[in-house]
């Protein structure tokens, strides 16, 4: 039985972030650097919700 940790939103945010990683991975040095920046402040509060639904599932345990 799998738990079900995630929503299917949060799977979705967490699948742009693999995408973004790839990206500035695979194409460093052809970033621009500005819009790297802000796609990561425009989307921080993902990593930290991230963080929430972690803690969560590990206090219910």
């Amino acid at each position: 039985m799998r738990n079900e940790i995630l929503d299917n939103e949060m799977k979705e945010k967490l699948k742009a972030m693999k995408g973004f990683r790839n990206i500035l991975v695979h194409r460093y040095g052809k970033i621009d650097d500005k819009i790297a920046f802000n796609i990561l402040k425009e989307n921080i509060k993902d990593f930290w919700l991230f963080i929430e639904k972690i803690e969560d599932f590990l206090r219910k345990k």
